[in-house]
């Protein structure tokens, strides 16, 4: 079995720094920080080029404008506006990449964003036409069926479903707000129990029950106090159980 595990990185600015390089060694995929809720060209930059060197796909990671908030707090903008963000988002990841020799694997929208786009139509198409009008060969990450998927596939793309490896679920699939108790695992032994089950199509839900879920690549938030950890014990969990780590494009 071949599975990929990505990673939220690249989530400082400035004099701050926010996540250990060391994890690269331990995903087989990276979501990198645009500069919109977080990220700098220097910061994106030196990130790539680890990427590049470790043979990891790069993804961009754009977000609502919202530094101050960590890309946590819906906006409500216009399509236009939206394009625009997100085009503008994109383009810089793909440019940075492919100087580096290296190239933009795929797009995740970060936080707010990442949950607004199954609440509205119209913000999961003006994504997806940002993304295609760019490089149409590019996959979408995001939940499993929901408004995103179904605009990526109506286009034509490449679209991966993804799950969470520190993040509760609620019933119907979706994560529990970060601002209910429980939300977020911290306990490792847990997360790696979740991401097991997940990987064997299913998953523990907040209330107890247990629900079908069918996944491409788990994430790991790269901001988290014990990412690395996390890292570290999933790669020796695949490696227990014959499950090869592999990039979305391999």
């Amino acid at each position: 079995m071949n599975f990929d595990i990505n990673c939220d990185f690249g989530e400082g600015y400035g004099r701050y720094e926010l996540g250990d390089m060391e994890i690269l060694d331990y995903v087989s995929s990276i979501n990198i920080a645009c500069g919109y809720h977080a990220g700098d060209p220097v910061k994106i930059n030196s990130v790539i080029k680890k990427a590049v060197e470790k043979n990891i796909n790069i993804g961009a990671h754009p977000s609502y404008p919202d530094l101050l908030g960590f890309g946590r707090r819906s906006m409500d903008i216009s399509t236009e506006e939206l394009y625009s963000y997100i085009l503008y988002q994109i383009s810089s990841l793909y440019g940075m990449a492919k100087a580096n020799g290296g190239k933009l694997s795929h797009v995740k929208a970060h936080g707010a964003l990442y949950h607004d786009l199954e609440k509205k139509d119209s913000y999961a198409e003006c994504f997806v036409k940002a993304v295609k009008d760019l490089a149409p060969e590019i996959r979408v990450v995001g939940m499993a069926n929901g408004k995103l998927e179904k605009e990526v596939k109506k286009l034509g793309m490449k679209y991966v479903r993804e799950g969470f490896s520190d993040r509760a679920y609620s019933n119907d699939l979706s994560l529990v707000s970060r601002s209910l108790p429980g939300a977020v695992l911290h306990n490792i032994e847990d997360i790696v129990v979740q991401v097991k089950n997940i990987i064997n199509g299913k998953v523990r839900c907040i209330d107890g029950d247990i629900k079908k879920i069918d996944v491409d690549t788990i994430c790991i938030h790269g901001d988290g106090i014990n990412s690395l950890e996390i890292a570290i014990a999933l790669k020796k969990m695949m490696k227990e159980n014959n499950i090869q780590m592999k990039g979305l494009e391999e």
